[in-house]
This record gives structure tokens, sequence and C-alpha cells, in this order.
């Protein structure tokens, strides 16, 4: 199993070509899934990719990052519409 953990989104894509590629961030529902018989596969961690993370605020409404966690989600300074996530 290769596990590739790219910085930039350019490099994410090129890896995503890959016929046996899985996206993770992180693995916590993955590798229990590989336990249980899951097919060993090129996986394609997102959790360093600066464009998968942050949180913005656009004109369209907030922008959660596919690859933001938790802690990042209660440290940050959200309208109060947002409190049932903290």
């Amino acid at each position: 199993m290769a596990v590739c953990s790219p910085s930039e989104l350019k490099d994410a894509l090129d890896i995503l070509n890959a016929p046996d590629c899985v996206l993770i961030s992180g693995g916590t529902d993955y590798f229990p899934a590989l336990k249980r018989g899951g097919s060993e596969r090129t996986l394609l961690n997102l959790m360093k990719v600066r464009e998968m993370r942050g949180i913005s605020l656009e004109r369209s409404g907030v922008r959660f990052g596919a690859a933001l966690t938790w802690s990042e989600i209660i440290r940050a300074d959200l309208p109060p519409a947002f409190d049932a996530l903290k």
C-alpha cells in the first residue's frame, strides 16, 4: 500500500489519476475497513493539502475545507448560526 501526502493541490490531482487511488483525510474510516477485507490501494491523504483546509466566509455562504479538523472548527471565529458545531 502506498500512502501519498502531497502539500500542493496540483500534486494531489496528479496522484488522483492513479487507477487504484482512494482519497482519505486521516483514514479513520478506511483503515478499519481494510482490516475487514478491504483491498490495498494507493491512498491519497488530503490532510496536508493547503487548499483542502480552512474556513472561508464567501458570498454564497461558509466554505469548510474537506480536510478541516473538528479542532479547527471549534477554534474558528464563526457566525452564531454555527454554534452547534462547537
